[in-house]
């Protein structure tokens, strides 16, 4: 596809968002604004102002696109105009020419100023209902409501993109998983009402962890590990590359998104999770996604930049939060709920193992965590292990029940990533840690795994603010696998001891607590879209 072609594809979107998303209807003169630059300019502008985050992400892209370097056809964008609305596609609802089965994908050609101009902007709906999406999906497919059946590897090939509108329920069957590739996008936005949902295809009461293999996201954003591909994906027409040198890198849109009993073990230690991203920039939107009962790690992220905000993961098999590679993102308001009978660490940091000064390092900002297990689990579950030169700054947490301890720091270079700074924890609460009544494990000898540094010490430094043996106020429901309850209660020690986060447009300033939820709150950012189903 050529340069030009690119940009009007790109074009045809935002104005197919725009025009589905403005409170009054609108029509956007498509020709005008590839013809016109002066009307072109307002329109991107006047679209990146939109609080629509669809709206907004696209005119962004554009923002960034030298149109003096490019010659657009008018007469090529008219007939595809033309084109698309005699295909019913200018619509944001499906139209009679909805196929009825799986499409096969393809392309328009157009006549006009260029000859035989190939657009691959080609939008096929599926219809509402429960259809079967197997294979390879290119160009832009809509998923418009209703329930879908994933089938094998589902592969969204490089400059497509899966648009999955709200409400809608995805159900994998054995074996199957969601990858979408490098340069390629999802646009899945849900709603508080209207979540997107990826759960099994088993009937309730007969589900279970490992049903399916999840969603995994790959994108240009730098790692610290040379071409790396994904693991736990065997098929070799499968393209699973990742990583790169575009900070920005854009893997799409998940808000208000459910993903339910994924993640399976392809082989021996290679494993899909709940949800993976790959690469991922700053140019991801991930919140408010919840990740419920996956067979091993809840969210797992093989480097880049992307951010993470009201995160939600329940009763991973594994670890919750696992990242390496070079992760250097962003999170703020995380709660993580280890199950009693399953598990291991909420968190699992790693930079390399290899290589624990690999550049760039993991070293992600996470602010207003709440970390949650049982103290009599059978479980040894751990708050946090951070190891192989993994970095990172930890501040405003809330952690409590875990059995085994804390927080484990390991690795050769622990000392001089604390002295440095890379390595950094404050403003945390301790309570009710290890079933020995040790909030940090005594390591002598062969069990020394961090050359003599003393979690001990560090932790009771006053420079850490570090808070023991004092109640959250958190209520017993949050303790509940099935109805939980996150929120402390008013008068909660949560409210004391805050660090205020960093000034800078990802963080919400206002969250002088420690823990995910402010406490004494009447409602909580989980309210209405997230499930905890036991099967």
């Amino acid at each position: 596809m050529s340069k030009e072609s690119q940009i009007i594809d790109m074009l045809w979107a935002l104005k197919r968002a725009y025009e589905k998303h403005s409170p009054e209807p609108q029509r956007v003169n498509f020709t005008k604004v590839v013809k016109n630059a002066d009307s072109r300019d307002k329109f991107i502008k006047q679209a990146a102002q939109s609080p629509i985050a669809e709206v907004s992400r696209l005119a962004r892209q554009l923002e960034r696109v030298d149109f003096s370097q490019v010659n657009l056809d008018s007469q090529a964008a008219a007939a595809f105009e033309t084109q698309s609305a005699s295909a019913g596609l200018s619509n944001s609802t499906p139209t009679s020419a909805t196929p009825k089965q799986p499409p096969k994908i393809g392309l328009y050609v157009l006549g006009g100023g260029f000859a035989a101009l190939i657009i691959g902007v080609t939008l096929f709906f599926f219809p509402m209902g429960s259809e079967t999406i197997k294979g390879t999906l290119t160009g832009n497919v809509v998923l418009d409501g209703g329930t879908y059946k994933l089938q094998g590897i589902v592969y969204v090939s490089a400059r497509s993109n899966l648009e999955i509108q709200p409400g809608t329920t995805i159900v994998g069957e054995p074996g199957s998983a969601l990858i979408v590739s490098r340069d390629a996008t999802i646009y899945a936005q849900g709603t508080p009402e209207e979540p997107i949902v990826f759960t099994s295809s088993q009937p309730e009461g007969q589900r279970k962890p490992g049903d399916w293999g999840g969603v995994v996201l790959l994108g240009n954003a730098p790692t610290n590990v040379a071409n790396p591909t994904i693991e736990g994906v065997r098929d070799p027409r499968i393209i699973t590359n990742f990583g790169g040198n575009d900070v920005f890198s854009n893997c799409g849109v998940l808000e208000y998104v459910r993903v339910e009993f994924a993640g399976y073990e392809a082989f021996a230690n290679n494993e899909l999770n709940g949800l993976t991203l790959g690469g991922c920039g700053k140019n991801t939107i991930i919140r408010h996604v919840q990740v419920h009962r996956s067979l091993d790690d809840g969210i797992e992220m093989f480097g880049g930049t992307a951010d993470l905000k009201n995160i939600l993961i329940t009763g991973a098999g594994d670890d919750s939060l696992d990242w390496d590679m070079g992760w250097t993102g962003h999170v703020q308001f995380l709660i993580i709920q280890q199950h009693k009978d399953t598990g291991d660490n909420a968190f699992e940091g790693d930079n390399q193992q290899n290589n624990e000064d690999a550049k760039p390092r993991s070293a992600p900002s996470i602010y207003n965590a709440t970390l949650i297990s049982h103290i009599d689990s059978p479980e040894k579950h751990r708050a946090m292990v951070i190891r192989r030169g993994s970095g990172g700054q930890f501040h405003n947490m809330l952690i409590t029940g875990f059995s085994n301890e804390a927080i484990d720091l390991r690795g050769d270079n622990v000392d001089r990533l604390i002295g440095s700074g890379e390595l950094n924890f404050s403003n945390i609460l301790l309570y009710k840690i290890g079933s020995a009544g040790l909030y940090f494990s005594q390591e002598e000898g062969a069990d020394d795994d961090d050359q003599g540094f003393s979690e001990v010490d560090y932790f009771s430094d006053p420079e850490r603010n570090t808070i023991y043996d004092a109640s959250p106020g958190l209520p017993v429901l949050a303790f509940s696998e099935t109805r939980p309850n996150f929120i402390p209660a008013a008068n909660s020690i949560a409210t004391e001891h805050a660090r205020k986060p960093p000034q800078d447009e990802f963080w919400d300033e206002g969250a002088n607590y420690l823990g995910a939820i402010r406490p004494g709150s009447a409602q909580s950012w989980t309210d209405g879209w997230t499930a905890f189903p036991p099967n």
